[in-house]
């Protein structure tokens, strides 16, 4: 049986096949404390054949031993259509420049853990990512060793070289994290009654997923608060199934919170922002600056505080206002904003903004990365005056700048902290880890047409990859190519700030600058790029 092994970094799909001159030997390098990874794929598996993977592990010519060797079967995911040029799709504006394939394709993005009962799937080869978990206290030096994989009565040996430098990952990264999830998907889509206890146990295997690929931080979805309004207006709030959720992701090792929307606009773009933390007041359209929403901020908000501070959990707390103001909204998030700063004394402003001037109203800036190029000059004088900045992505940007979408290659996710840690941004951001829809498997569509609603009526596309990074197995989340290379970029933006450490702001500039010039100017050839990331070890690792 013929197999090929290919770069982590490089896209396999469902017509993909071992190349005329296969890679026979899979040839890794990692700091210590890293989780480097290859994909083998192998010629001729019927579908519906059960496979199984070996491994003895690895070791060095001292003996010294690395035992934690991972095999994977790798399932596809359609793209429907390509990213458009400004982001959303391109069933009607231009495709994205330099996208990995023409669609529609699909690509193999689901990592399913090899268990006894894994299968290939109908309509696929048989593709496998390996994944080397290298302890922090390895010894540096080279491993060698194989993995076997069986495919029915038939059994390939993949040899497995593995160089471990001297740097060490630290145990946690300096790049915050959070991308929002939806508590409902994690019922729905393994077949689990919405907070049952079956439930709670899959939300935190949600949440130690999160927590070990790098996500520090978490959103509290404020409409898990139960709000009761008695005759005489005064409110009550309920914070049980909150704090639950809130207790179970800061056992998994999240150390910051986002608390949750106050508000939001009917349609993207619209001057108009609602109270959203409320459902009745929310289905009456009741505007943020109105008197009765702020009567609402001014009881929910304390109640809010007094709640955090009895768990101990005020000083993590980072607080969103409305998502993606927009000029026109400047009034009802002003309003809102003011009432976080009597109510909420000391905590930072966070939100994903579509407009650079809202001056003190907001803390901790997160723009799309290509606004903040756009903008670099008023987000910077923000900094100056002592705001944080992060930044994100979404159906946008497209073009050629980095994203973490389905038919960009995969090289464009790993760089994100790149760009990152070239800006010295504080953290990144993204909606959604698991939004699949109700009515549509994830296997089976990826792009979701006409899901939002501009301000002129029109409606456009999520593109491929924009609604989720995991996949629904039957025991758990599944991880995907796309999560490990943004995994794997984390780490590395821990390696560049070791390398920012012993270098003057001009030579680290220089380094950076080799592989990642901007958020749309960047290597993008996993050659090249694993050329560049060995030089940067090695400057670590000195």
């Amino acid at each position: 049986m013929r197999y090929d092994v290919f770069d982590s970094l490089d896209w396999l799909f469902t017509d993909s096949k071992p190349r005329t001159k296969p890679t026979e030997v899979a040839s890794l390098l990692a700091p210590r404390g890293g989780r480097p990874g290859f994909q083998v794929l192998l010629e001729g598996v019927p579908e519906g054949t059960k496979v199984s993977f070996g491994s003895r592990g690895l070791a060095d010519n001292e003996g010294h031993r690395i035992e934690s060797v991972f095999g994977n079967l790798l399932h596809s995911v359609p793209v429907e259509c390509n990213t458009g040029e400004d982001g959303f799709t391109a069933r009607n504006r231009p495709p994205a420049e330099g996208v990995s394939r023409k669609a529609p394709f699909r690509c193999f993005d689901a990592i399913e853990p090899i268990t006894l009962r894994t299968r290939t799937w109908e309509n696929e080869p048989a593709a496998f990512y390996v994944e080397v978990a290298v302890p922090r206290s390895a010894r540096p030096g080279v491993y060698s060793g194989e993995i076997e994989i069986a495919a029915g009565k038939e059994t390939v040996t993949v040899p497995v070289k593995l160089e471990v430098a001297a740097a060490c990952l630290p145990a946690k990264s300096a790049l915050s994290l959070t991308t929002w999830f939806s508590t409902d998907s994690m019922a729905t889509y393994h077949g689990l009654k919405l907070w049952s206890s079956g439930h709670w146990r899959m939300i935190r295997r949600y949440a130690e997923l999160m927590v070990s690929y790098h996500h520090d931080t978490f959103r509290a979805p404020l409409n898990l608060v139960d709000y009761k309004k008695g005759a005489d207006g005064h409110w009550t709030f309920n914070f049980r199934r909150l704090e639950r959720l809130m207790r179970t992701m800061i056992d998994a090792g999240m150390t910051r919170i986002e608390g949750g929307h106050l508000g939001g606009c009917e349609r993207w773009g619209m001057p108009e922002m609602y109270l959203y933390a409320s459902p009745e007041l929310w289905e009456r359209k009741v505007r943020l600056a109105s008197p009765e929403a702020q009567e609402f901020l001014a009881q929910f908000l304390p109640a809010w505080r007094v709640f955090l501070e009895r768990h101990g959990w005020y000083e993590m707390l980072c607080q969103h206002v409305a998502d993606e103001p927009t000029k026109g909204a400047l009034c009802d998030y002003t309003a809102a904003a003011c009432a976080v700063r009597k109510y909420l004394p000391g905590t930072p402003i966070i939100d994903a903004v579509e407009f650079a001037h809202l001056g003190a109203a907001v803390d901790w800036w997160v723009p799309k990365i290509d606004d903040y190029e756009r903008d670099r000059e008023i987000y910077e004088m923000h900094r100056s005056h002592g705001d944080r900045i992060w930044c994100y992505t979404c159906c946008k940007p497209g073009g050629r700048f980095m994203n973490r979408l389905l038919d960009f290659p995969l090289l464009r996710v790993r760089l994100l902290a790149w760009g990152c840690a070239k800006y010295d941004l504080a953290g990144y951001l993204h909606w959604a880890l698991n939004s699949w829809d109700r009515d549509k498997s994830p296997f089976e569509q990826s792009v979701k047409r006409e899901a939002t609603l501009e301000p002129d009526g029109t409606r456009n596309d999520l593109p491929a990859g924009d609604k989720c990074i995991v996949y629904p197995g039957p025991d758990g989340p599944w991880s995907s190519m796309r999560f490990e290379a943004q995994r794997e970029g984390w780490e590395d933006h821990a390696l560049l700030m070791m390398a920012r450490k012993r270098l003057g702001p001009e030579q680290f500039d220089k380094l950076v600058s080799k592989t990642v010039r901007g958020f749309s100017d960047f290597t993008d050839d996993p050659t090249t790029f694993r050329r560049q990331y060995r030089t940067l070890l090695k400057l670590v690792s000195e």
